[in-house]
């Protein structure tokens, strides 16, 4: 390892034929040219918030100027250990060691370092002569970190944008609930047995509604509310329904739902809850507003919020007892113009705001802009976005297990094995001789106490509703 001064008098370095940085100027930093996600500039380097990711270190001048008077750790990636030896004569101790190296690694070794990171606050520095020696494997790893970056943001997003609206429903049903048709689920952990099919909205529900027309007096179905328009037009009643959707609802389902029973939680829209001609089971997400009401919440079960219900439905029913879970619909994907609430109908959405002007056509090409839409790899005509590909990543790193099943597949789920229509056919006929479906009569014939019948709460429930009113109008959602 040899270092050369320039003409400025600063180290530089030649490394296999290139220069890692300036022959002439090194430290004189064009943070534009080495960032991909943000535009970098001088006042970036004080912003103490923001993580940093190197991607190659060069002599490490960059390094210093970004994280001079920070304290919080950065990752370094450097594939060269030679390189990384030379920025040594640059590099302040002061800063290294608040640096996590990753040094002399490949790419498989490399991601299974920073898979758990965070990326949503993450700032990716990319050095623009040290990778050029490695150009294939920095190439890969910074498409990994800008795709996890992507998901992370739409997760955070999501949950700034639903906050408001999940205490103001939490509020509104707390409000509604003195209506004999609202129960707590608590009593209904591990009442269950056996098998239970699970229905998700995605297009390949559509592949298996014969099927499910044949088991349905024998396993219970439970399905997410915007499958209910498919399962409905082809003949299949659920035994009950699952939401935990904050807002749009589609009025229509309203009247083919009727006298279904509805698992959903606090945060659900409180329109659906108003509106719902059947019985409704509420479990909580342990939010915070929820805990402020815990004399009720306190009677109903407590599912982590998962950013999609298809996996708080998955959690939900085995807190329920049952096993195996036959999983349908779980595609996380779309195929062609059939998106992932193929079974919502939201082709009746679409339709319903197109006009001359804006054409349904539009719409999904609108949405799937915004969504960013991005073929799946190794498949034609199947697509995803990163939203759904954060759902699909955090079912497979968390939620997988030797209890769930796969009877529809589009776009393989790593860690759930998929069971082909000749064994499902199979498994048909064995439940038809040996099951008894027991959540419908459960839910809808078993005397289950109420709410407001809780011996605890009819004394308080006034109160507590006037307070749930009180909060509503302090936070400026309905007026006095």
């Amino acid at each position: 390892i040899k270092i050369i001064y320039a003409k400025n008098g600063l180290p530089t370095f030649k490394y296999r034929g290139i220069y890692i940085e300036s022959k002439i100027s090194p430290g004189s930093i064009d943070y534009s040219s080495i960032s991909f996600n943000k535009r970098f500039d001088k006042n970036l380097k004080n912003n103490r918030d923001n993580g940093f990711i190197f991607l190659g270190s060069g002599l490490s001048y960059h390094i210093n100027q970004l994280l001079d008077k920070m304290k919080n750790n950065a990752i370094l990636i450097e594939k060269e250990i030679d390189i990384f030896i030379a920025s040594l004569f640059v590099l302040k101790p002061s800063i290294l060691k608040n640096l996590i190296l990753i040094i002399d690694k490949d790419y498989f070794q490399t991601v299974e370092i920073i898979k758990n990171l965070e990326f949503g606050c993450a700032r990716l520095i990319k050095h623009p002569f040290s990778t050029k020696l490695n150009k294939d494997y920095y190439d890969n790893i910074e498409r990994y970190i800008k795709e996890r970056f992507k998901e992370d943001i739409a997760s955070h997003i999501t949950t700034e944008a639903q906050k408001e609206l999940w205490k103001k429903n939490v509020l509104r049903n707390i409000i509604n609930i003195k209506g004999d048709r609202f129960f707590a689920t608590k009593s209904l952990a591990g009442k269950f047995s056996g098998p239970v099919i699970l229905v998700a909205s995605g297009p390949s529900v559509d592949n298996i509604v014969m099927q499910l027309k044949r088991i349905r007096n024998y396993i219970p179905i439970v399905a997410l509310l915007p499958s209910l328009k498919l399962l409905n037009y082809n003949g299949i009643r659920p035994d009950a329904l699952f939401t935990t959707d904050p807002g749009y609802w589609n009025k229509e389902r309203f009247t083919i739902s009727a006298g279904i029973p509805l698992f959903t939680t606090f945060s659900v829209n409180h329109l659906i809850t108003e509106n719902w001609q059947g019985r409704i089971f509420y479990f909580n997400h342990g939010l915070d507003i929820e805990l402020e009401f815990n004399e009720i919440v306190k009677e109903t079960l407590t599912i982590p919020m998962q950013g999609t219900s298809s996996i708080v439905m998955i959690l939900f029913a085995r807190l329920l007892g049952f096993n195996p879970l036959y999983l349908a619909g779980f595609d996380f994907c779309e195929v062609g113009l059939k998106d992932h609430h193929l079974g919502a109908g939201f082709d009746s959405y679409f339709i319903l705001k197109s006009s001359r002007e804006f054409s349904w056509y539009t719409g999904i090409v609108d949405r799937a802009k915004k969504e960013g839409l991005k073929r799946v790899d190794g498949f034609r005509n199947i697509y995803t976005t990163y939203k759904l590909m954060l759902y699909k990543r955090w079912l497979e790193k968390w939620i997988v297990g030797d209890d769930l099943l796969n009877i529809s597949e589009i776009w393989p789920i790593n860690g759930i094995r998929k069971i082909g229509s000749d064994i499902f056919e199979r498994e048909i006929v064995r439940y038809k001789s040996t099951s008894q479906n027991r959540l419908g009569v459960v839910l809808l014939n078993e005397r289950i106490p109420s709410i407001i019948e809780n011996y605890d709460l009819k004394e308080r429930l006034e109160s507590i509703i006037d307070r749930a009113k009180r909060k509503l109008i302090e936070d400026k959602h309905i007026s006095k």
